[in-house]
Formats: structure tokens, C-alpha cells, sequence
């Protein structure tokens, strides 16, 4: 089954690589020293954080942002699939934003 993401068709072999990816990643793959741009404010901060030993380290810290971007993208795209199987099951924007205020979250 296939269905769209951002007007791109994307499989269900996608979904499922990338939540292979997590869950080997999550259960401690081999790693990989890359080399990521981002702004100084936020380095800066991660760096105060892993001085004060209130975080491991920027690297684990990092992976794990990644972990939970990567995440956040495969239940997008699951839930793409079943909104175009099933699509009376979105709920409306108002639904969503009355869930969101429940659970406390600002949409932006």
C-alpha cells in the first residue's frame, strides 16, 4: 500500500525501514561520528547541559532528538495511511486543537 507525504508517494517499505532504523538505533547500533550544522545558541546550551552533567552528553542528546524526530515522522506517516484508507477517521482541526489543549500542547 502506498499513500502520499507532503505530495510524495511513500510505501509501506519505507515506513517500515525507517521504524527498523529506530528500533535498531534504540536498541545501541553501531554509531557513526557525522558532522551537523546548528545554530550556536543551541549548541551552546547542550554544551552548559553535558558541563553541568544534567545531560550525558551533546552526542547522546543529539541521538536522541534524532530518535525522537525520526519517530514523530513514522507515526505521521502511519497515521497518512489510515486517514487515506479510512478517511472519515481525521479528526476535523478543531478536534485536534480541543486535544491539544487537554493535553496541556500549543499548536503553532
Amino acid at each position: 500500500m502506498t499513500h502520499t507525504m507532503k505530495g510524495m508517494l511513500v510505501g509501506a517499505e519505507l515506513i517500515d525501514e525507517l521504524a527498523e532504523a529506530l528500533a535498531a538505533a534504540r536498541r545501541g547500533a553501531t554509531t557513526k561520528p557525522v558532522s551537523v550544522t546548528v545554530p550556536v545558541p543551541l549548541a551552546e546550551a547542550f554544551r552548559l547541559l553535558a558541563d553541568r552533567g544534567l545531560i550525558d552528553s551533546v552526542s547522546e542528546a543529539t541521538t536522541h532528538a534524532l530518535e525522537e524526530a525520526l519517530q514523530a515522522v513514522i507515526v505521521g506517516m502511519r497515521l497518512d495511511a489510515i486517514y487515506e484508507a479510512h478517511p472519515e477517521a481525521r479528526p476535523s482541526e478543531d478536534e485536534v486543537a480541543e486535544m491539544a489543549e487537554r493535553a496541556g500542547v500549543s499548536l503553532p
